[in-house]
């Protein structure tokens, strides 16, 4: 896995599996703090094509 800084809020993050890129992901936080977009997309072991769309959002007052 390999992690690179885009900007203060993006992260992409790659992954390879003997030498061949399996997934690539961008993790965006937003402008204000509160949410993180994480956007990954690449082929699983059937070598099918996936898109995955994460949000989480900021709970106000959690742990």
């Amino acid at each position: 896995m390999a992690l690179k800084l885009v900007n203060p809020s993006v992260v992409e993050q790659t992954f390879r599996l003997k030498g061949e890129v399996t997934v690539r992901a961008t993790r965006t936080i937003s402008a204000d703090g509160n949410q993180m977009t994480i956007i990954a997309t690449g082929t699983n072991p059937d070598g099918k094509k996936f898109r995955n769309v994460l949000v989480y959002t900021r709970v106000k007052g959690g742990r």
